[in-house]
């Protein structure tokens, strides 16, 4: 960005604050889209994104830019959006260790959360999930929990579920139980 463009641009302050702590907040800023001026000033300043917390906005679909521009990312919060799919470069982000896609509009678990090695939590409550693929490997032996509250799981996919062999945390609706 140019001087005119930093002092213009609302998000400036936010990237500034970004390349000095390694954490970009773009929560509550109202936004459909992630502007194209944060990918390109955080580009050139060369910042070390490692959390991006996008919560709180309207998007309806995730750049690709994202994980292509913060691929050292260990923390995305993509919570209260209307996200229905991830993209494919999600599996990018190597580090990532925490996805939170909680209270958006997913209809099934989306495959490249399965690629993310590092993975530890994934918080996917409040959507409108009601199953998916159970034999599918999961690459990280690091996953510690997987929040499905208040999602339309079928009774059928939940005993399924259940019964499949997992070393992580299953967080469920009060009335199913995870027996693990």
């Amino acid at each position: 960005m140019d001087q005119n463009q930093q002092e213009l641009h609302p998000l400036y302050p936010k990237c500034e604050e970004a390349r000095s702590t390694g954490i970009l907040d773009l929560k509550m800023k109202e936004l459909t889209a992630i502007p194209q001026a944060v990918f390109r000033f955080m580009a050139c300043a060369e910042a070390d994104v490692k959390e991006c917390d996008i919560s709180d906005n309207k998007l309806i679909c995730l750049q690709p830019q994202l994980p292509l521009t913060f691929h050292n990312l260990t923390f995305l919060n993509l919570a209260h959006n209307w996200l229905s799919s991830l993209p494919a470069e999600i599996g990018d982000l190597r580090a990532l260790e925490v996805l939170d896609f909680s209270h958006n509009l997913f209809y099934t678990m989306p495959g490249i959360v399965y690629q993310l090695p590092h993975l530890t939590v994934l918080y996917a409550h409040c959507n409108c999930i009601s199953e998916f693929d159970l034999t599918k490997p999961i690459a990280t032996d690091r996953l510690d929990l997987v929040d499905l509250r208040n999602n339309r799981l079928s009774h059928s996919f939940i005993r399924k579920l259940l019964k499949t062999k997992r070393t992580f945390r299953l967080e469920l609706d009060d009335d199913e139980s995870d027996s693990n």
